[in-house]
């Protein structure tokens, strides 16, 4: 993404049993992010599609239609993390096909 900055977290793992995944936190992401170049073919048709893909409304991208099912944020929300974009992007058995076939 454009323009986001990193920003540190501390995190307090008490547990001291084996496994219990300490090292883990304290790994570096350098080997997780990759550096290259890309090119732009129609950058108006890129432009277009992620507008598509941040104005869509993904309320409607259910199988099963739920009333009580809380509003789904927008897709620039705050509260969205990127796991939960990555998952909004993803087909799944719990959207509907029209959806799946959208983000094909």
């Amino acid at each position: 993404m454009v323009e986001t900055y990193p920003e540190g977290v501390f995190c307090h793992k008490p547990c001291t049993v084996s496994g219990g995944g300490k090292s883990e936190i304290s790994k570096s992401m350098q080997n997780a992010i990759t550096y290259s170049s890309f090119n732009i073919h129609d950058i108006e048709e890129d432009f277009k599609k992620a507008d598509e893909i941040i104005e869509f409304d993904y309320s409607t991208r259910w199988k099963v239609k739920d009333p009580n099912r809380p509003k789904s944020r927008s897709f620039l929300s705050e509260k969205r993390t990127l796991g939960s974009v990555v998952k909004l992007l993803t087909p799944s058995e719990e959207n509907s096909d029209e959806f799946n076939e959208w983000l094909k």
